[in-house]
């Protein structure tokens, strides 16, 4: 529950800064600079990271909010951004005494994502680096492990007369880890002899699960020639 509550606070605090950061110059992007077009509002070149972030959370967030008010039988109401973010803590508390852990954890995901998209997009996390392995935990789907970017985390340490948060300071923490996102399973570096040995049984495993999935040609073959023997 407090790791939810974090990354909710966490997101409600640099939301705002998301429209601030569309000039180019407000942050770095890995994408090509695209126009804002005709709208005076978004007539300057704008960076493309950011502007993908404030349309994924316009989209993402009410409908993660509307899902989460059926999981818990409330009426969906409709609301900004900010406000359904104010009351996923209270729909995650409310999964959690009403035994839906596995919707309490598909929510905690949920916003976890989102934070990680407004992150990388405001340069206060670095991109995941594939790693060109499929996780050993699971054939159906094969999902490639990544190692995590690093990511910053901004701490307030003073607040102003109206009780706010002023002058953050980032700080940033680097993961050293292997990990999944599709199952959520991860590995240390302590972990990587081990992990070498799962990721050579599943190999070794999907090569057998081919091997009995496909035809032999001497089989197809052999029974060609009964059924043309037979006509």
């Amino acid at each position: 529950m407090t790791a939810l509550v974090d990354d909710v606070t966490e997101l409600l605090i640099l939301w705002p800064h998301l429209a601030a950061a569309l000039e180019r110059d407000a942050g770095a992007s890995v994408e090509p600079v695209v126009s804002g077009g005709n709208d005076p509002a978004f007539g300057l070149p704008v960076n493309a990271d950011v502007l993908g972030a404030l349309a994924h959370l316009r989209r993402e967030v009410p409908f993660t909010a509307a899902w989460a008010c059926g999981v818990v039988a409330e009426p969906w109401v409709g609301r900004d951004v900010e406000g359904h973010l104010r009351h996923m803590p209270r729909w995650h508390e409310r999964m959690l005494v009403t035994a839906a852990a596995d919707d309490a954890g598909r929510l905690a995901a949920a916003v976890r994502s989102m934070l990680r998209d407004v992150k990388l997009a405001l340069g206060l996390r670095t991109p995941d680096r594939a790693l060109g392995q499929f996780c050993p935990m699971h054939d159906e789907p094969l999902r490639e492990m990544i190692a995590p970017g690093s990511e910053a985390r901004l701490r307030y340490t003073r607040l102003d007369r109206a009780g706010r948060p002023i002058m953050p300071a980032v700080e940033w923490t680097r993961h050293d880890a292997a990990v999944c996102r599709y199952c959520g399973a991860s590995w240390a570096p302590s972990q990587y002899l081990g992990l070498g040995r799962l990721l050579r049984e599943a190999d070794a495993r999907r090569v057998q699960e081919n091997l009995r999935s496909t035809p032999s040609s001497s089989g197809t073959s052999a029974g060609n020639l009964a059924a043309e023997g037979a006509s």
